[in-house]
């Protein structure tokens, strides 16, 4: 009996011993892992477990790419944790700038998981005895924005759409003098908010990703498409403002050959005349049929605008097409079709969506500038250069990269 205790005795002191080598090893497994996510994981992943850091930093980040439009503007902002619908927090930015024009207060609603950003408007529905349920019908939701807006409102539901998880996203199409348009709209998870407007990753870019939902390719544009900087120009052929931005633009485009790519995106507002609209959509088959010829036919609309009326329009703008020489056969092949109307209509929408509001409106490698634009857009156009340039030298040890990313060409 004692040999046999011995023996159990030796094995146990071996199977101690094993366990504890087990261990140191295990010990080492989980140092080595540690140190190689330290060293290799991104930065977003090591601050995960910070939510009091990570998320506000981003937020930041976030807010002062959105909203600068001036080279000299910085932005504040404070949180009201309930100062949103559930499960949203409302922020107040604060815009400084020593211009007075550029300052100003504007808020936002980010998701409490600190994921989204969403800009629009929100529209209770708590107090309709027939809506605040979890899915309401979309004949329903339809017929009572219709009364809310006064004009002729239809809500069609989408399986999926840009926003938080949770909630029911659709298309609220509203009939106008143009046509119908369609914008985004997304009900919350209780049924008793609906959102108009985009929401936004915290992740991205904003400068990017607007760009990217307005959609740059397949649009008239000027100079060469690889070029380092690319500005969005967003018009209206019946706004003044916009007819007297276009000599700022010419200049710049000169002074910057080679340097800059001009994208034009019509957005024609309704003002209580149709021409503007129809001036669009006769542009837009004079640059499906003579894609060169559409600079020039942009300059001389935006010269007759004092004098174009509804009567007149559609005599003088085709005098302006034949001028210019357009194929008029191919032309007029193309107005007899929906598809300028259509394209034009969809870009309203995804305008109203991402909270593009009026024109002129421009983006300067996705900043948006949307007021004193012709004062700043020298600035906003060397600045953007500089980032280009920052971007192709390599960065001094320890600086910080300054360029700005760049946005899709198309």
């Amino acid at each position: 009996m004692v040999a046999v205790r011995r023996s159990n005795s030796g094995k146990a002191r071996r199977s101690s011993e094993s366990g504890r080598l087990a261990k140191m090893a295990a010990g080492r497994v989980r140092r080595v892992a540690i140190l190689a996510l330290f060293l290799l994981a991104p930065p977003w992943l090591l601050l995960a477990g910070q939510p009091s850091l990570a998320p506000h930093e981003a937020t930041r980040i976030f807010l002062e790419r959105y909203l600068r439009a001036a080279p000299d503007r910085t932005i504040s902002w404070a949180v009201e944790e309930n100062g949103g619908p559930p499960g949203f927090r409302l922020v107040n930015a604060t815009i400084h700038s020593s211009d007075p024009a550029f300052s100003g207060k504007t808020d936002f609603l980010v998701t409490r998981d600190w994921k989204w950003l969403f800009d629009g408007h929100v529209l209770s529905l708590a107090d309709s005895a027939t809506l605040g349920r979890s899915r309401p019908s979309a004949e329903a939701l339809s017929s009572y924005l219709s009364k809310t807006a006064g004009s002729r409102m239809s809500v069609a539901w989408k399986h999926r759409g840009i926003g938080p998880v949770g909630m029911r996203f659709a298309d609220v199409t509203q009939q106008t003098p143009m046509g119908p348009v369609s914008s985004g709209a997304a009900l919350s998870r209780d049924a008793h908010w609906l959102f108009f407007g985009a929401f936004f990753p915290l992740s991205v870019d904003p400068r990017i990703e607007r760009i990217k939902r307005l959609g740059v390719t397949g649009r008239p544009s000027e100079g060469p498409s690889a070029a380092p900087v690319t500005i969005v120009e967003c018009s209206d052929f019946g706004c003044p403002a916009c007819a007297a931005l276009q000599p700022a633009l010419e200049v710049m485009m000169k002074r910057h050959a080679g340097e800059v790519r001009l994208v034009h995106v019509e957005l024609p507002q309704w003002a209580g005349q149709r021409w503007p609209f129809t001036a669009a959509e006769a542009g837009w088959c004079l640059y499906e049929v003579a894609p060169k010829l559409y600079p020039a036919y942009r300059d001389m609309v935006f010269g007759m605008q004092p004098s174009l009326t509804d009567a007149n329009a559609q005599t003088q703008l085709f005098a302006t097409v034949s001028g210019l020489g357009v194929p008029i056969p191919l032309w007029n092949e193309c107005r007899q079709k929906s598809q300028a109307r259509d394209r034009l209509l969809a870009d309203l929408g995804e305008a109203r969506t991402l909270g593009l509001n009026g024109t002129p409106i421009v983006f300067v490698d996705g900043v948006l500038l949307d007021r004193g634009i012709a004062s700043i857009l020298e600035a906003e156009m060397d600045a953007a250069l500089a980032g280009q340039k920052g971007a192709e030298a390599p960065p001094a040890p320890g600086a910080k990269p300054t360029a700005r990313p760049k946005p899709p060409n198309g």
